[in-house]
């Protein structure tokens, strides 16, 4: 499967772990690339927040890569400072089910989450989750 192809498919993942309803596998994605940016992108606008989804071309090392997205975080962050809140989205290369996602915490602090933990919060909060 191409890197493009796997940005349409994270784009429907994200939909269903950010709530976007409006958002199906029939939605249109808009792929971008920039000299700025070293992935191929897409920019979604949603209720106040923008959202930035790419796919990387090797596998995930968060050791190695994790400071260079931080970076990017940032940029994307001054790229749309008029926007309440951006939020940079990403899957490895090698992954198969799962995302990272970088935002701003209720505190000020860039946070880094995970997909599978932020549906398991929420499966708590309706009272479905599992405590461990």
């Amino acid at each position: 499967m191409s890197l493009e192809d796997r940005l349409v498919e994270l784009v429907g993942e994200a939909a269903e772990v950010f709530g976007w309803e409006e958002i199906g596998e029939e939605t249109d994605v808009e792929i971008s690339e920039s000299e700025d940016f070293p992935y191929p992108f897409t920019d979604i606008v949603h209720d106040g927040a923008v959202f930035r989804l790419f796919v990387t071309d090797r596998a995930a090392n968060l050791d190695n890569d994790l400071a260079d997205f931080f970076d990017h975080y940032r940029d994307f962050e001054s790229e749309y400072e008029d926007v309440e809140q951006a939020t940079l989205v990403w899957r490895a290369a090698n992954d198969e089910d799962d995302f990272w996602y970088l935002r701003r915490t209720e505190e000020g602090d860039i946070g880094l989450f995970h997909s599978d933990l932020s549906l398991e919060e929420e499966d708590e909060e309706e009272g479905n989750g599992k405590k461990l």
